[in-house]
């Protein structure tokens, strides 16, 4: 994801909010199915469905996964981006809610 404009420190990219769904029969993945995010959420497997599944890992990233709701994450920004500068997140060296 690229920024169109400056953001500052602190900014929720609330347009971005990103959803889980419990995993079931009808959703489970194909064995070379990679654009799914699944995320173990209270010892159930669900996965990530929205525009934060498509942000880019960076180890010195300038935004940071936030909870917008019990069940829904969005990007807040860490750092100053210009517009222009790809917007990273950091996934984490082991996250826990990534399998």
């Amino acid at each position: 994801m690229v920024a169109i404009k400056d953001l500052d420190v602190s900014k929720y990219l609330v347009h971005c909010a990103s959803t889980m769904a419990r995993m079931t029969a009808q959703l489970e993945m194909g064995e070379n199915e990679t654009c799914w995010w699944v995320i173990n959420h209270r010892a159930q497997n669900h996965i990530l469905l929205g525009p934060l599944r498509f942000f880019n890992h960076g180890c010195r990233s300038n935004a940071k996964f936030a909870s917008y709701s019990s069940k829904k994450f969005v990007p807040r920004i860490k750092a100053k981006i210009k517009a222009g500068d790809e917007i990273t997140l950091f996934y984490g060296r082991r996250p826990p809610w990534f399998m």
